[in-house]
């Protein structure tokens, strides 16, 4: 039976894990596109960009760069492992946006996805609905399904128990 919830200090024991938050919000972008505005005169490749500018960063678009990302439709956690199964250093997200207007809540943010990632697949144990299609655009467009999630949780470990080793990790609690 286990006995011990995992905690933040399991993760550079789970780059798989790791890698798989990299993909998704690689593939699925939780905002398609990112502004701030220039403060100041700035060249970049021939274009002049004034002061007081509104730029936009296509996230959507960005995280699809197919020199970036080779499939850049497909699903592929595996690219961001290397060689010896260690997460690449050479692969950037830019989910959180770029440059100095990178959103200063990444890492509480990625600390968050990662932490509910992971206690989410150690209690449970997930399964598709195989009576019902799963649309995984469904929240780019901005709709919320009316139908039932179609992905089933099934508790690993009885809920007393779960809620027992959770009050011991107020860390993640």
């Amino acid at each position: 039976m286990v006995t011990k919830a995992p905690i933040f200090a399991d993760q550079n024991f789970l780059p798989r894990l790791q890698a798989f938050i990299s993909e998704a919000l690689r593939w699925r972008p939780v905002a398609a596109s990112g502004g701030y505005s220039h403060r100041g005169f700035y060249l970049y490749k021939n274009y002049c960009i004034p002061a007081g500018t509104m730029v936009f960063g296509n996230h959507w678009s960005i995280s699809r760069d197919p020199e970036m990302y080779p499939e850049p439709y497909a699903f592929k956690p595996e690219r961001w492992i290397d060689d010896h199964g260690c997460l690449r250093d050479d692969l950037k997200s830019f989910v959180y946006g770029f440059g100095r207007r990178v959103c200063p809540g990444q890492h509480v943010a990625n600390r968050s996805v990662f932490i509910n990632s992971l206690l989410i697949l150690w209690a449970f144990r997930l399964a598709l609905d195989p009576t019902q299609p799963l649309d995984d655009m469904i929240y780019m467009n901005g709709d919320i399904p009316k139908q039932p999630c179609p992905i089933e949780f099934e508790a690993r470990i009885p809920e007393t128990n779960l809620r027992r080793m959770m009050q011991d990790y107020l860390e993640v609690a």
